[in-house]
């Protein structure tokens, strides 16, 4: 009785000197100088910032906006655009219309020819041989109803080989991520989130979910340079 009696006195005295908790009702909101500065490196921050949204009548996906000989697009999924020839680009400055240029059903890869977005572009800029396991990659996507999201993950295989091939990456994708540009630590682009492994669960109530640390990536060695300038120039 004594213990608890000096512990009220001790709270109440706290609340006197100090003004006791507000009620969480009274708090004021998280704004965005509240957060601190991105720890990415620049080429990270040049990746992150230079992603896109990828809208279509029938949902959205990501991709990366690039710059090559002054024409700028944005690489996708095939997928993701689908029958569409024209979508919208979405930008944390807005949102464009885009055409759809090129398309790669078997690869799953398309580009996308857009104007100017009101961020920067990244150069286009390919890596030009297939990462060994262990290799350390980096994407931004937006992944199901949430805004951007920046993931550091590692080349964990290979599947398909040779007309079907996949890199496997070991790393964090969900519905909506699906064409966003992987890069290695050089800021080389590696290839595009096609796909993430989705696992089946026997039991009484059998069911599929979602194993989001695996993800298929397609690689971009199959874009011709000078050809991809010729379609961005016609």
């Amino acid at each position: 009785m004594l213990l608890r009696t000096f512990a009220s006195l001790l709270l109440l005295a706290s609340c006197n000197t100090f003004s006791c908790p507000q009620n969480l009702d009274e708090t004021l909101p998280i704004e965005k100088n509240d957060i601190e500065l991105p720890r990415l490196s620049d080429i990270e921050s040049a990746i992150r910032d230079a992603s896109v949204k990828v809208l279509t009548p029938s949902g959205h996906g990501s991709g990366t906006y690039f710059i090559l000989r002054g024409e700028t697009f944005v690489l996708t999924a095939e997928h993701v655009v689908s029958r569409f020839s024209k979508v919208k680009i979405s930008s944390s400055k807005g949102t464009l219309e885009g055409t759809v240029i090129l398309v790669d059903v078997k690869y799953d890869i398309a580009i996308i020819r857009v104007g100017e977005l009101g961020i920067k572009p990244i150069y286009w800029n390919a890596k030009n041989k297939i990462p060994g396991v262990g290799t350390k990659v980096f994407y931004t996507a937006f992944p199901s109803r949430h805004d951007k999201i920046s993931i550091h993950g590692e080349v964990a295989g290979f599947e398909g080989f040779p007309d079907n091939f996949s890199v496997i990456v070991h790393g964090h994708g969900w519905p909506g991520s699906s064409g966003g540009g992987v890069f290695d630590r050089k800021g080389q682009i590696i290839g595009i989130i096609s796909m993430i492994d989705v696992g089946k669960i026997n039991g009484p109530n059998y069911a599929k979910q979602g194993i989001p640390n695996i993800q298929w990536i397609k690689p971009v060695l199959l874009i011709d340079k000078k050809m991809l300038i010729e379609v961005l120039k016609n």
